[in-house]
């Protein structure tokens, strides 16, 4: 295995200069694979300094010092021979022993002093034709180093290659746990970090969308399903891109896992899927975590400077500004909910990601960059980016209330506030607007009156614009129907509605399952059903990158598919490229999200394809 990885590095440099094939966002550069080899490198050397390396070393030491006085016992007594000769003699002998004692043989003396130039007269060609007593000895000594060699010096150096491995696989726990820094690399320019909580929908979709160099998150909790998802993707080292994820290589043969890391390219990158590297990492039984992805801080920690410690900001990580030599820093949090679509009203104490712990992680980030950033003598600026429903209530102990856009701006947590709730509410009145345009407004007379006595009305109250909504949860249904009679229209439910109209005709239907996969499972029977057309549906999709594994089979064409992920990812993508490209200052940006925030959604729809793959 030592002998298949120094192989595989030599091979992996060779290889840089070959013609690349393919081109993936996620693949380790040069720079990285380096930085990633020597810090594994350093544990290895670590954990060998103080067990099997010392050991060898001692099991070296009395295996040449046996074989030194075994080359004393092997020189005739009364020769002509040299004080010089016999000391070269001894030590050449001594040191000669030492790879044969491992398989219990011996260097015979005449051998060696005829390559020594030396007459081999002056010695004993074996221990017999020594006197019997010196013949015992020299068999003694012989048996003896080779116990040595044959036990402490084959078992330490199968140690060692253990050793190789318990260094890669705690390297990749690290990784998977969130305390591994990240790799410093040149070729790429401005990583966004952004603290995500626990858990982040639109920082898995952003990640999905751009790759791991476009941002860096902070989690809390390594163990989320979301979270293991994200790391078990990018930090591979390969693409993002969950269908072009290879499987384990499970081939135990050292020959054929060397020949099969010597046959595969080398990514774009020089060290990424198919890099010798990488097929060693994996078939010396290590995990596929090869490249830092995220940060962990605990939950009620980002205040603690030890939740920071190993942490740094790469020199890479600040973005140019149009005005030279200005660089700037973008840190970003997501404190929405996992739900957001349901539009349900909250208050700050239901946030995830609290705005205490916004603040607190922003100060953090900013003292790592300022600390590390000294010696490059660089001025840089910092823009914070606070994604939030501004409108959550926030309580305090004397029951003064005010809400969360009002607590960041009088304490300052932020430079910029994303509004987490508008462009929701826009995006489903723009869809409204256009089942409207196609089908016009529902007002056909109820054909039985149990619906008014399900609801305590009467006739009188027969809505205008209603919208049938199919959703599991109690709670999602009052939030959205209270939140959309504001806008002039009644929530029903499909029963409901099909008492009052006799058909689902023309009415807006929206669908808003647990999951994505039961949101598409339910329009797809739905459309199959001849009960609704697709026209008329709107399925929200708060997971969107399980759009993909279902598009083929499960998406109806004419279906209006909503993601808050998206429109979030959107959003910020937009201020990333007001604030880096334009150089737009943190007033205009907001005050642009204050009264254009529906331009900004239609300029931002145009970019991509879908909810899943960006097209500039």
């Amino acid at each position: 295995r030592a002998i298949s990885f120094l192989l595989s590095q030599i091979f992996a440099m060779l290889q840089k200069a070959k013609p690349q094939r393919h081109d993936t966002s996620d693949a380790l550069t040069p720079q990285e694979w380096s930085c990633s080899f020597t810090r594994i490198s350093y544990d290895c050397f670590q954990r060998m300094a103080g067990g099997p390396l010392y050991t060898l070393a001692v099991g070296s030491t009395a295996v040449t010092m046996l074989s030194f006085v075994e080359g004393i016992m092997s020189v005739r007594p009364s020769t002509g021979i040299t004080m010089t000769a016999r000391t070269r003699f001894i030590l050449r002998y001594s040191l000669s022993q030492l790879t044969q004692s491992v398989v219990w043989s011996t260097q015979q003396p005449n051998v060696i002093a005829k390559a020594m130039g030396i007459n081999p007269a002056f010695f004993y060609a074996t221990p017999e034709d020594a006197p019997p007593r010196r013949t015992i000895n020299l068999k003694r000594l012989t048996a003896l180093r080779g116990a040595v060699a044959g036990s402490v010096i084959i078992s330490q150096v199968f140690s060692l290659m253990d050793v190789i491995s318990l260094s890669m696989q705690a390297y990749s726990e690290r990784i998977r746990v969130g305390k591994e820094p990240p790799l410093e690399d040149d070729t790429r320019k401005g990583v966004v970090v952004r603290l995500a909580g626990e858990n982040s929908i639109v920082t898995n979709l952003s990640l999905a969308r751009g790759g791991r160099r476009r941002i860096f998150p902070i989690y809390e909790n390594p163990n989320d399903p979301d979270v293991e998802h994200m790391v078990e993707i990018h930090s591979s080292g390969q693409n993002g891109r969950p269908a072009l994820l290879a499987r384990r290589n499970t081939n135990t043969g050292l020959l054929r896992r060397f020949s099969t890391a010597c046959a595969t390219d080398v990514a774009p990158s020089g060290g990424g899927e198919g890099s010798p590297f990488h097929n060693f990492l994996r078939s010396s039984g290590g995990s596929d975590c090869r490249v830092p992805v995220y940060w962990k801080v605990d939950d009620g920690r980002y205040s603690h400077s030890s939740s920071w410690a190993g942490m740094n900001i790469p020199p890479n990580w600040f973005f140019d500004l149009p005005d030279e030599g200005e660089e700037l820093l973008l840190l970003e949090a997501d404190a929405t909910l996992d739900y957001p679509m349901s539009l349900r009203r909250v208050s700050t104490e239901d946030f995830d990601l609290d705005l205490k712990e916004v603040a607190q992680g922003f100060s953090q980030l900013i003292n790592l960059a300022t600390k590390g950033n000294r010696h490059r003598g660089k001025t840089f600026q910092t823009m914070r980016v606070l994604l939030v429903d501004p409108d959550a209530a926030s309580r305090s102990g004397g029951g003064r209330e005010t809400t969360a856009r009002e607590v960041a701006n009088e304490l300052g947590l932020a430079d910029i506030v994303v509004d987490a709730r508008a462009p929701i509410v826009i995006t489903i009145k723009d869809w409204l607007a256009s089942v409207e345009n196609r089908y016009g407004i529902k007002e056909k007379k109820p054909v039985s009156n149990g619906w008014w006595r399900l609801r305590g009305g009467s006739q009188d109250t027969k809505p205008n614009k209603p919208i049938v909504l199919e959703t599991p949860e109690e709670e999602w249904f009052l939030s959205l129907q209270g939140e959309l009679g504001q806008l002039g229209y009644t929530v029903m439910d499909r029963v409901d509605a099909l008492n009052v109209y006799g058909s689902l005709d023309g009415i807006p239907f929206i669908v808003y399952e647990k999951t994505t996969g039961d949101t598409l499972h339910t329009v797809s029977q739905l459309v199959r059903k001849g009960m609704v057309e697709p026209q008329q549906v709107c399925a929200f999709c708060p997971r969107p990158w399980a759009l993909e594994a279902l598009m083929e089979n499960s998406m109806q064409a004419g279906v209006r598919y909503i993601s808050s992920a998206d429109i979030y990812d959107r959003l910020l993508h937009w201020v990333r490229t007001r604030a880096i490209e334009d150089g737009a200052t943190a007033e205009e940006i907001q005050q642009e999200l204050d009264n254009e925030m529906v331009d900004i959604l239609e300029e931002t729809a145009k970019h991509y394809d879908g909810l899943v793959r960006i097209v500039k």
